[in-house]
């Protein structure tokens, strides 16, 4: 069975969940040794990070023809590589709009075509189709997207809900959501759903990230919480900003907290004081050093499908306050993200009371050790055989 791994993600300069997603897949396929007939089929290049200090990457350094993304290319060493020959940006075009493209010998060979967003291509003839739904958030909330985005993201699930035979989510949230929008519609044959939580794996033990300097790094210098998403409505930043405020103001104004990832759209949001910082989009490495020296991780979305932020600040062994998100099972301080004063409570009790944030760091170690790549790996291999 030859399957065909297919995200443009993973060459974007920010791959986001998605690409996290499809890195410890491939991870997980590795660490299984199952890797002899699997192809990761990309828009372009992938970039080896001159940061990661892994073996000898020189044969895939010269293969490295694109100056964009930061994919650890190390993982792919035992991955059948195939790229398109056209710019990247024409391939994304025709994969969004469904137009046919060379798509190359090894794709076309493939029997199962896996695709970890809802940009592909189309499936090469007697190639049966499988799709990664992360999560309906659209739906759920269609005030944090624009209009386009919104419309955008229903072409899409409407075009996977068609035209393939299993369609995968993180979460039995996701499932519930995902059924209920096929029922909605007059379709033929229903896709399969399968529920297969993603891992936690990929982050270092946290020994590796120790050795940064925070304060001449990012002027850090005492106590801090860390919060990271992309920053757009949906991550709910300004209720964590006041609720942050609050909790400061009662703890006597000894905290800092560090907001790390990029601008996406919406309202642009601002530090509300000198304690807060915006750091915008870190390296892997970078954002994990200052995950794992944290007092605590602040993670409160409206909705969100599954949460790597939350098992990647387990995995760095530090406590986690968040609102209601798959991955966080039982193991974190829950809290309403729609109230800034329970967010505030919350805060409060983590940072000033040592053995509420141990128990939460030993509840994240049980959670994070159930999620592994390669469990996660084996049950898509289940999925993939159970199709040929």
């Amino acid at each position: 069975m030859t399957t065909a791994i297919v995200c443009e993600q993973l060459v974007s300069k920010v791959p986001g969940g998605i690409g996290v997603y499809t890195q410890g897949l491939l991870q997980g396929l590795v660490e299984i040794g199952a890797t002899k007939d699997v192809i990761l089929h990309t828009t372009g290049g992938l970039r080896v990070d001159p940061d990661l200090q892994y073996g000898d990457r020189q044969d895939l350094a010269k293969e490295s023809m694109s100056p964009i993304g930061s994919v650890d290319i190390a993982k792919f060493t035992q991955v059948s590589w195939s790229k398109s020959p056209l710019l990247a940006s024409l391939v994304r075009l025709a994969w969004t709009h469904r137009v046919p493209y060379p798509v190359g010998r090894k794709l076309e060979t493939a029997q199962v075509m896996h695709c970890p967003s809802f940009v592909y291509p189309l499936a090469p003839a007697n190639t049966r189709q499988v799709v990664v739904v992360h999560d309906l958030a659209w739906k759920r909330y269609p005030g944090a997207f624009s209009k386009h985005g919104v419309a955008w993201h229903d072409r899409a699930l409407s075009r996977a809900i068609e035209r393939s035979e299993v369609i995968v989510v993180p979460s039995a949230q996701s499932a519930d959501d995902l059924d209920h929008e096929i029922s909605r519609k007059e379709t033929g044959e229903r896709p399969a759903i399968e529920i297969v939580e993603w891992g936690s794996n990929h982050v270092r033990p946290r020994s590796n990230y120790l050795d940064i300097d925070l304060d001449s790094r990012f002027g850090i210098n005492g106590p801090y919480l860390v919060t990271v998403g992309t920053r757009e409505p949906r991550k709910n930043l300004d209720n964590v900003l006041a609720a942050f405020e609050m909790a400061r103001t009662q703890l006597g104004g000894n905290l800092q907290l560090v907001v790390i990832g990029p601008p996406g759209w919406g309202p642009i949001t601002r530090p509300t004081s000198a304690s807060v910082i915006f750091t915008g989009h870190l390296p892997d490495h970078l954002r994990d050093s200052l995950v794992a020296q944290a007092s605590g991780c602040l993670y409160v979305p409206l909705y969100e499908g599954w949460g790597f932020p939350v098992v990647e600040a387990m995995a760095c062994q530090i406590p986690v306050i968040s609102s209601k998100v798959p991955s966080a099972a039982t193991a974190t301080r829950l809290v309403d993200p729609e109230s800034p004063e329970d967010i505030a409570s919350a805060i409060v009790e983590v940072v000033s009371d040592p053995q509420v944030a141990a128990r939460l760091v030993e509840k994240g170690a049980v959670r994070v050790a159930e999620l592994t790549w390669a469990r996660c790996a084996k049950e898509h291999l289940r999925i993939w055989t159970g199709l040929v």
